[in-house]
Formats: C-alpha cells, structure tokens, sequence
C-alpha cells in the first residue's frame, strides 16, 4: 500500500530489485526482483496520476507505479531512454523530459493500467494500404504481389 517504504535498487547486471522496509526497524522484507535488460538499470522519481513513480531504464525503459492497490511494472514502447526527470506546464500538467540518443523528448505518460495487446497475422503478398472497418472495427490490409500494382 501507500502508506508502506519501498526500496527500489537499480544493479548493474539489468536486474531492478524491489524491497518493503519497515519504517521503524529498517528491515528489508519481500524483495522482488525483475531482469529489466542487458544494461546497468538507472532509476528516475518521476509523477503520474498525481503519485510518484520510479522510471527504470536499461535496455530499455520501464515505469514501476502503483495503480488500483498494486504495483506495475510496465515497459514503455518507446525507444530506448538515457535520462529523465518530471516536468509540468499548462499543455501537459504531468509529463517526462528525457534525452534519448542526444535528443531531447518531451513524453506524456497516458492510459496507465490499460492493457496493450497486440497479435502478429502473416500475410501473403507485399500489404498496400489497410483501413478501420468502422461498424466492426475490424483491420483491413489490401495486399498486391511484389511490383503488381494493379
């Protein structure tokens, strides 16, 4: 819960370890941990929904928060990031800076605790153009033979 002291340790192996201390002893109880990629794991305080949120980045970038009574950790589908910090303006009232790559990035973390799904179907010929099929919202994927373009 909220009220409970988390330890989030970053190792240099890609490992993202999670601890509970206890606020008046300092023990260290129900460590997790999570191989987050194959670089050292660099950890950023950063807010979301209000809360605060840790942003662990390896090979590539992960968001430890807490939503509906548990904690998630959720890859981020976005290239990989080097550096980040929270920020807020009147456009984005609660958005990430980063730098990825020498560049600078500008992200808003939307639709936390949403499931993202996505299913791979292979496809026959070379896909030409596709459309949403609103009544159904079904995916349709016009498909032509290599250089047919009739």
């Amino acid at each position: 819960s909220l009220s409970m002291l988390y330890l989030n340790i970053g190792l240099q192996n890609g490992v993202l370890l999670r601890t509970v201390l206890d606020g008046v002893t300092g023990e260290m109880a129900d460590t997790r941990a999570r191989y987050l990629g194959g670089k050292p794991v660099k950890l950023f305080k950063i807010r979301t929904r209000g809360n605060e949120a840790v942003l662990a980045m390896s090979s590539r970038s992960w968001l430890n928060y807490y939503y509906q009574n548990r904690f998630h950790l959720t890859p981020l589908s976005y290239e990989s990031l080097d550096y980040a910090s929270s920020f807020s303006s009147e456009q984005c009232p609660e958005g990430v800076v980063a730098i990825s790559n020498n560049t600078l990035r500008i992200l808003a973390l939307e639709k936390l605790g949403a499931v993202f799904n996505q299913v791979s179907f292979p496809v026959e010929y070379t896909p030409r153009k596709f459309v949403i099929h609103s009544d159904s919202d079904h995916l349709i994927v016009i498909e032509t033979e290599h250089n047919a373009y009739t």
